[in-house]
């Protein structure tokens, strides 16, 4: 009986944690619902980028949460919203405008896409020009990429950027 008892709890936990686990899995916006995501949360992911700008002396990528040099209620919000891969606070580069890029985890494969703001409101366009609005260029690893991208509103944008060999 104290057999059958200690299994029942054990697998009632286990069932427990298995759903805490889904459930957190599952509430992050969707990919084809973030450029709506972005238009409803501007006012907040406006003021998470522009707290990181102020606070960055120099570029650099924050890759978990706890990296970031803010730390409040709108961060962890961003965090529970979005399925977030890494941020890119580009600060003070002569080679680009300052900008917060905000890459969420992979779809499949080399796929990845994101948003970001951009201060000076200028689209990011990498390499050479390919039909409509695509660029192609090769990263410093030999991968050649296709990238794309789009203002979403504001000075928020959406972007793709797909490698291969």
């Amino acid at each position: 009986m104290k057999r059958s008892i200690l299994i029942l709890v054990g697998v009632s936990f286990f069932a427990f944690i298995l759903i805490i686990i889904m459930n957190k899995q599952t509430h992050y916006v969707r990919l084809s619902e973030i450029k709506q995501y972005v238009k409803d949360n501007t006012d907040y992911l406006t003021d998470i980028s522009e707290q990181l700008l102020d606070r960055q002396v120099e570029s650099d990528v924050y890759r978990l949460k706890k990296e970031l040099l803010i730390q409040n209620d709108n961060i962890d919000k961003l965090y529970s919203d979005m399925n977030i891969l890494n941020i890119f606070v580009c600060k003070n580069l002569s080679s680009r405008n300052d900008e917060v890029r905000i890459t969420l985890k992979e779809k499949n494969g080399n796929f990845i896409c994101g948003i970001y703001y951009s201060p000076s409101g200028k689209i990011l366009k990498y390499g050479t020009p390919q039909e409509g609005d695509t660029y192609e260029y090769n990263d410093e690893y030999g991968d050649r990429h296709i990238y794309r991208s789009e203002k979403i509103c504001d000075y928020w944008y959406y972007f793709e950027d797909d490698t291969w060999n």
